[in-house]
């Protein structure tokens, strides 16, 4: 990608849409932003505008802004709107990463469906997500990103939530929808929202876990399945690292999510391909993050397979 040719797109995009009026890109549920009325409104604004240039100039603006509004161009190749959502997604890009415009527009990098349905941050204006690193493990499809939720602007923004989200898909689907929250006010929005809706409380046989956590559940057999004194000991080593405050785990489905809120700076960033390594302390330190949330998913895998092993015997 060409930063420079990006930039001046997206000014020569805009300077045509400005001495036409800009269209919103919702207006008329989309419709409007690219009616022929509206093409034929900024063809004739940039007639106008590039010809009052020197001719070369001209030209060489005209074509760039032609590549841009071709929705075509493998530069500037999408648009987001400020709560991250795509709004504009060209077809280099739906060749790059083997999607659809369906798949993509009106969504936004992470898929937050389920946790939004549970309530777990509340209502937020903006989700960001960075540092992500995707692939498998043990054969299963894991994700982990660094995820910053805000509500509000200006004086009046404020984060939500700031720190890691770490998901895996099991092979199977689990009984209910167990949920293990922090005590505080980061999720307190999601223990709220489950006390009252039908989510029973689950006691665990550890008076220090309860202390610090409140599980709620669907399934009171399944919620103390999950809970085996290996996950809780991976749980309480999440929460003991430096950079981690206390965790919270949802299990609907086939899908364990992690949320762990940051404590300090970024948490796995990995080195910039431009450069190296800080230290190998930096390297330590993204190395054994990783190992801790895997080892935590390990205790639901190795759960999940001895359920199926059970079931097969």
């Amino acid at each position: 990608m060409l930063f420079r040719s990006v930039i001046r797109m997206l000014i020569l995009h805009d300077l045509v849409e400005i001495d036409v009026g800009d269209v919103p890109i919702h207006s008329a549920n989309g419709l409007a932003h690219g009616s022929a009325d509206t093409a034929a409104a900024e063809a004739r604004a940039a007639d106008r505008i590039f010809g009052l240039l020197p001719p070369d100039l001209g030209a060489e603006f005209r074509t760039l802004w032609e590549e841009f509004e071709a929705a075509a161009s493998p530069d500037a190749i999408f648009a987001k709107d400020l709560q991250g959502r795509y709004v504009f997604y060209n077809r280099a890009a739906c060749q790059e990463v083997g999607r659809t415009r369906d798949d993509v527009l009106g969504r936004t990098d992470v898929d937050l469906g389920v946790l939004t349905a549970e309530h777990v941050f509340g209502d937020y204006d903006t989700a960001g997500a960075q540092n992500r690193l995707a692939g498998t493990h043990r054969g299963l499809p894991v994700d982990i990103y660094e995820l910053a939720l805000t509500k509000g602007s200006g004086d009046d923004r404020q984060t939500l939530f700031s720190g890691l989200m770490a998901s895996v898909e099991l092979p199977r689907s689990l009984r209910g929808t167990t949920a293990v929250i922090a005590e505080g006010d980061m999720f307190a929005p999601a223990r709220d929202w489950m006390s009252g809706r039908g989510r029973l409380r689950v006691r665990i046989e550890d008076p220090e876990f309860e202390k610090a956590y409140q599980v709620y559940g669907t399934d009171q057999i399944a919620a103390r399945a999950l809970l085996t004194p290996a996950f809780i000991e991976r749980f309480r080593a999440m929460a003991a690292r430096s950079w981690a405050g206390r965790p919270f785990a949802l299990v609907q489905d086939n899908r364990l999510t992690l949320a762990i809120p940051r404590i300090g700076d970024s948490l796995f960033a990995p080195p910039s391909f431009r450069a190296p390594a800080a230290s190998r302390e930096a390297l330590a330190r993204l190395y054994n993050g990783i190992g801790e949330v895997l080892a935590t998913v390990d205790t639901v895998i190795d759960l999940d397979h001895a359920a199926r092993t059970a079931a097969t015997d």
